[in-house]
């Protein structure tokens, strides 16, 4: 059975999603970003497969970077390098 491993910090993604949990707990604002290829999306609720993650929705996150992976499929290090 493999030994459980104990981190003494987190990693970027991590401590970003840290810091935006504690402005939404303190009230604060927050910028979220949604991955879409529209630039003049609207969002409407019961759209999206059943067979996301987790079901239908209209999914959001701190990230700009994990949005445009989300959006194009790739992330944006390769975008910029082409």
């Amino acid at each position: 059975m493999p030994e459980v491993m104990h981190k003494d910090r987190l990693n970027a993604i991590e401590h970003s999603e840290m810091l935006s949990a504690e402005k939404l707990l303190s009230r604060q604002i927050i910028t979220i970003y949604h991955g879409n290829k529209k630039e003049d999306l609207i969002p409407e609720f019961g759209l999206g497969s059943s067979d996301n993650d987790y079901g239908k929705g209209f999914y959001t996150t701190p990230g700009i970077e994990l949005a445009k992976e989300w959006a194009w499929g790739i992330s944006s290090a390769m975008m910029n390098s082409g």
